[in-house]
């Protein structure tokens, strides 16, 4: 069996993504694609509907989910 302890994990650690800006490829109504340094992932705003092609910064994960928001 895999444990924690060996290094194994059920969910990705994205939390060193957070501060990072990357570009919205996909219209955030609110979740959708977003690309860092070449990574394509999925992401969710609070709510507020962002562009494709606005700048966006995440603020912050929780799980598997990453949260972000236009880069001002």
């Amino acid at each position: 069996s895999a444990k924690k302890e060996e290094g194994f994990s059920a969910v990705e650690d994205h939390s060193v993504l957070v501060g990072r800006t990357g570009t919205a490829l996909t219209m955030l109504r609110p979740a959708g694609t977003a690309e860092f340094d070449g990574h394509r992932m999925d992401v969710v705003t609070e709510g507020a509907f962002i562009a494709q092609g606005t700048r966006i910064r995440v603020i912050r994960t929780e799980g598997r989910r990453i949260v972000v928001q236009a880069d001002v």
